[in-house]
């Protein structure tokens, strides 16, 4: 190995083999793995040649020789800049801010006075009123005036101590938003605080590609033109696109909104099928904005899609679509569970990714192949759900006569669960009930009123079934008088007679208590007295024990 040519992999593991230990010539070589002899006769995989006749972009079309590709990627501008440290009461005074309670307050004082009644709620009232309600959605009783009555089991401190039950219930009484009815609005009585929240929350709110669009419930158990039946609705519709319905109306009038914050983006909306249809898909192309949403089959223009009878008795996960001459959207038809159609303007049939679900045939799991479309709609679908099923955890309890109580209530949960929306995105650590408590003791505590009450009688379900004598005996009160109310007839000088005799037994004290001359009195006194009282000696606390017994 006297040369320093490089060596083939078997030949350095010769020399290795050969080297001892106690060699003393150890030269330093270069390790390196060659690749094999080119052999013009033979064609490995690194150098078949094959390459040469490959042709690329078959099907692409071509932009030029240089090629006519950039980059164009969408900025998403951070409206609302980096995470702001604020505390709950902060994010909630976002929505309801001096606006709207200078707004509750002017209004509530005019209805008030229209009633020649003293207009003096104030701006610190009315807060503490806000917070009062926020407590009663997770602190619920089924009467408001419980949270001051005098009882172990419902009075709440918190409340009873920042405003007293009567004010309570005057502003209560006379909450108003608007004196200025327009009998064409059936929301006339809401409609100021509706705009004012709508444009608080549109301020705040992050920009984000997709938004989802559906229908939220306000339950109201009582009867007004407002509460209506879904189908053939048609009076709430936007003027502008009547003439679409009522679901097209709700969600153009909301791309409408999109289009109205000054930003030109791609915004994705997503709806289910009480919205859908071609008419819609249209117009918000025309705007060009995206959308996705489930479709029924007579909304669909007469799309010939493969009747719902075949495609069930196709395996699960089959689908068949369909596309317009322009290709302006797409309408498909899935086997999942059940037959269902879902159309697109945005996205397509493809990538397919797997979906899981249960088989009742084979009584296990399975997969299934699920077009990128459903998984857009079920990924972004949801958001006015989830909404609801927050806001009705912890929803205001309290409630009223007037038939846009339930409103105004549902407005003031509404503001506070998107303010804890804000709150998480910023990094915010309490949850839901945590940031309503925190709120709600903010607004009552910095709003409380610190004068002193004097006392207050004690309420009348206190100790009602539960009082006892003062030997620690339970009182059962019983309508109809018993043989004990021989006891009664009984004179107290008889038995004062009888009980200073040193030592008193059983049978003199029977005698005693069948006797009609002792007064109720004087049993009720001995029954329920101390050793020594009315004369009866310390000696004999064995016979005073039967007299009680006796008594009870």
């Amino acid at each position: 190995m006297a040369n320093d040519r490089p060596l083939a992999a078997h030949e350095i593991l010769d020399a290795l083999e050969n080297v001892s230990d106690n060699e003393e010539d150890y030269r330093e070589r270069l390790i390196c793995i060659l690749p094999p002899p080119v052999d013009p006769d033979c064609l490995t995989d690194e150098d078949s040649g094959e390459e040469d006749n490959v042709e690329l972009n078959v099907g692409v079309p071509t932009h030029g020789e240089n090629g006519t590709w950039q980059k164009n990627p969408v900025n998403w501008p951070d409206v609302q800049g980096a995470c702001q440290d604020k505390r709950p009461i902060e994010w909630f005074e976002n929505f309801l801010d001096e606006d709207v309670i200078s707004l509750l307050v002017s209004e509530s004082n005019k209805y008030a006075v229209k009633k020649n009644l003293p207009g003096d709620i104030t701006t610190e009232d009315m807060k503490c009123f806000i917070g009062i309600l926020l407590v009663s959605g997770y602190s619920w009783l089924p009467r408001r005036r419980m949270y001051w009555e005098n009882s172990p089991d419902t009075k709440n401190e918190l409340i009873s101590s920042a405003m007293t039950r009567d004010r309570f219930d005057f502003i209560f009484r006379h909450l108003h938003v608007n004196d200025n009815l327009d009998l064409q609005d059936k929301y006339t009585k809401v409609r100021p605080l509706v705009t004012l929240l709508n444009k608080r929350f549109l301020e705040f709110s992050p920009l984000e590609e997709h938004y989802s669009v559906d229908e939220a419930m306000i339950p109201y158990y009582g009867r007004h033109g407002c509460k209506q039946h879904i189908k053939g609705a048609t009076t709430m519709c936007n003027p502008i696109y009547k003439e679409l319905g009522l679901g097209a109306s709700v969600v153009l009038t909301f791309c409408d909104v999109l289009i109205s914050r000054g930003f030109d983006l791609p915004y994705h909306v997503v709806f289910d099928i009480f919205f859908t249809g071609t008419p819609l898909l249209e117009e918000i192309t025309k705007k060009g904005l995206r959308c996705t949403g489930t479709v029924r089959e007579n909304r669909t223009s007469s799309c010939p899609l493969i009747t719902s009878k075949l495609l069930t008795k196709m395996e699960r996960g089959a689908v068949d679509y369909r596309t317009t001459h322009d290709n302006t959207f797409i309408i498909a038809k899935w086997h999942d569970n059940n037959i269902f159609s879902i159309a697109s303007n945005a996205v397509g049939i493809n990538p397919k990714q797997s979906a899981k679900r249960f088989s009742q045939s084979e009584k296990r799991n399975i997969v299934i192949e699920e077009p990128h479309m459903v998984s857009i709609y079920n990924k972004y679908m949801g958001g006015v759900d989830r909404s609801d099923e927050n806001i009705s955890h912890y929803r205001i309890g309290i409630r009223g006569k007037k038939w846009y109580m339930p409103l105004l209530t549902h407005m003031i949960d509404l503001a506070e669960h998107n303010a804890w929306q804000l709150y998480k995105i910023n990094h915010g650590k309490l949850d839901h009930l945590g940031f309503r408590r925190r709120v709600a003791i903010a607004l009552i505590e910095s709003n409380r009123k610190n004068a002193k009450r004097g006392p207050s009688r004690p309420s009348h379900h206190e100790h009602a079934d539960s009082r006892k004598d003062q030997m620690n005996h339970l009182v059962i009160p019983q309508s109809k008088q018993t043989h004990f109310g021989r006891i009664a007839r009984l004179t107290r000088k008889t038995a004062n007679q009888t009980l200073q005799s040193p030592l008193v037994n059983g049978d003199s004290l029977v005698a005693l208590l069948q006797s009609k001359e002792t007064s109720s009195r004087a049993v009720t006194e001995i029954h329920a007295g101390t050793p020594g009282a009315l004369g009866v000696p310390s000696c004999c606390y064995e016979t005073r024990q039967e007299m009680q017994l006796l008594v009870w």
